[in-house]
């Protein structure tokens, strides 16, 4: 069940990163925002960094779920005597 948790909370936090990513670009191509190098250098370059690292985090989220699931697997695995035996 921990597995699971971390691995959705890191499709979530992964999503919202990507969400942000895409609205920072939607918001700054609207034909009422100013044209400055303020705006068009810093902000995205500011989101990138902030989107980075909640991305980042989310990766690290399912990486932590998929270590925990992989742990609990080989311990069934070997509890079997075979497990390995398809036929």
């Amino acid at each position: 069940m921990f597995a699971g948790e971390r691995l959705l909370h890191g499709a979530i936090v992964v999503l919202v990163s990507s969400l942000l990513k895409y609205l920072v670009f939607v918001l700054l191509d609207q034909p009422h925002i100013t044209r400055t190098p303020f705006v068009h250098d810093v902000i995205p370059l500011t989101a990138g960094v902030f989107v980075g690292a909640i991305f980042s985090s989310g990766v690290l989220f399912a990486h932590t779920g998929l270590r925990v699931l992989n742990d609990l697997l080989l311990l069934r695995m070997t509890r079997e005597h075979d497990w390995d035996d398809l036929w």
